[in-house]
Parts: structure tokens; sequence; C-alpha cells
């Protein structure tokens, strides 16, 4: 299964943080860009190919995930850019849905993720498989 990762936001309700100049999952915690930590808790229970969908601050994104693959390679992860940045996640899934698996997961690039929901996905999908 496929986990598709949102990062596409302006963030525009923690603009006092991110000051238009940092993505919004790129805002460090303890040194670590939080996009990181969601990428490693499902990596965690073995999933192993993302797909990020950015806009706002597209460049950022990339190199943030190009960094990633250097520190933590071995995993597939291809970035895809929405073309109508602000026109919300609806239009970010429906422009990506062609280069898609048939089965995935979205989440939210700038959400802490609890560890029964990533365990219970991942139960559901090996039930599943």
């Amino acid at each position: 299964m496929e986990i598709v990762v949102l990062c596409g936001g302006i963030g525009s309700r923690i603009k006092s943080l991110t000051r238009n100049r940092v993505s919004k999952p790129l805002l460090e915690i303890w040194g670590v860009p939080h996009l990181w930590r969601v990428i490693n808790s499902w990596r965690f229970i073995g999933m192993n190919r993302f797909t990020i969908l950015t806009g706002f601050l597209n460049s950022q994104v990339s190199q943030s995930i190009s960094s990633y693959l250097i520190n933590f390679p071995g995993i597939d992860i291809r970035i895809i850019k929405d073309r109508d940045i602000g026109a919300g996640t609806g239009s970010a899934v429906i422009n990506a849905a062609k280069y898609l698996d048939e089965r995935f997961l979205i989440v939210n690039g700038d959400s802490v993720l609890s560890d029964t929901v990533v365990t219970k996905t991942n139960f559901e999908h090996a039930c599943n498989a």
C-alpha cells in the first residue's frame, strides 16, 4: 500500500511560525523536520512506498526529501507538484490520481500520528493483502 502525504498547504493558520518561508511539514521538532517523523512512523510498520503531494514551497519539500533519502535510503519516495496551488486537498489528490497505486492511504504531512492509528492501519492492511 502506498502512503500519500499531503504537503501543499500555505499554512495560513500558523503564519507566525512559517512566515511564508517554511513549508508547514518542514517545521522542525527537536531538530528534525516533522515530515521526516511522519514518514518514519509509517516506515516503522514496514511501509516503504510514499508519494508526497506538494504545492506551496515545493522546492523546499523536494530538497528535504532528497536529504531524507541520503540519511534513510532504501525506500521509494516520489513527489508530485500540484500546479493548482490553493485549490485544496481534493484538487491535489484528483490531479495526482493517475500516478497513485490502486490502494493508498492519505495522511497530512503536518499532523502528529499516534502509534494506535499507525498500528491499526498496518493490521488492517495485512488482513486485506
